[in-house]
């Protein structure tokens, strides 16, 4: 692909919502609790498997950004990115309260 995306999901109970490029990509109901213990694994799944490219800049947020927000923050990192870069996976320590959002 050789493409910088801007991903985003947002969670305000019970609507999670996934944003690409600062658009609206999709929403669900996900009517649960989001949180965590241990360690946060950001591009890893389950497994050995590992997403395959550079993950930079991850944002936590302790609650649900706006739409517009969302398009703020692409559009202030659009211009400056370029390209891609090899696989990473990186193990994050976690944090002490639960979030509500996670932008990249």
């Amino acid at each position: 692909m050789k493409r910088w995306y801007h991903l985003a999901v947002t969670f305000r109970r019970p609507v999670i919502t996934t944003y690409v490029d600062g658009r609206k990509a999709g929403s669900a109901r996900w009517d649960h609790p989001v949180s965590w213990e241990g360690p946060l694994e950001i591009g890893r799944w389950s497994g050995p498997e590992c997403h395959e490219g550079l993950i930079d800049e991850i944002k936590v947020f302790s609650r649900a950004l706006g739409p517009e927000e969302v398009e703020a923050s692409y559009a202030a990192e659009s211009g400056r990115r370029q390209g891609a870069a090899a696989a990473a996976c990186t193990v994050v320590p976690a944090v002490a309260k639960p979030v509500a959002t996670l932008e990249n």
